[in-house]
């Protein structure tokens, strides 16, 4: 997990994340923003797919926000969640750019104040790894 360096969220923890750059895979995404955020190191193909899905963000632009009934919205976030072994990745890890810290967390010590949203991704993983 890494320690959020900035905001929002400034100093919680949670999940290595980031955005896709243009030509990259969903999968390349993730092995690169986990090497950028913890200095470990992973194949893109020991990445396991544990959760994909999407949802708009509403209205962007004033013409939508005074429609009431307008239900379209101009932005639609894609969210796609990996999870890998400890055993296929290489390194220590060791905090990136942009992260206060970087660290492995045992399961019985995961903290209940990590920013919104990780217990789910975590549980995720976890089950993802399990099968």
């Amino acid at each position: 997990m890494v320690q959020r360096d900035r905001p929002p969220f400034e100093g919680q923890w949670e999940l290595p994340a980031g955005v896709i750059e243009h030509g990259e895979t969903p999968r390349e995404a993730a092995a690169r923003e986990l090497t950028e955020e913890t200095t470990l190191n992973v194949t893109s193909d020991a990445l396991i797919l544990t959760k994909s899905g999407g949802h708009a963000l509403g209205a962007t632009n004033e013409e939508d926000e005074e429609d009431e009934n307008s239900s379209e919205s101009d932005v639609f976030v894609v969210e796609t969640t990996f999870a890998v072994s400890r055993s296929e990745t290489t390194g220590e890890p060791a905090a990136g750019g942009g992260e206060r810290a970087a660290r492995f967390w045992p399961l019985a010590e995961i903290r209940p104040d990590l920013r919104p949203g990780e217990h789910e991704r975590i549980r995720h993983s976890i089950q993802a790894l399990d099968s």
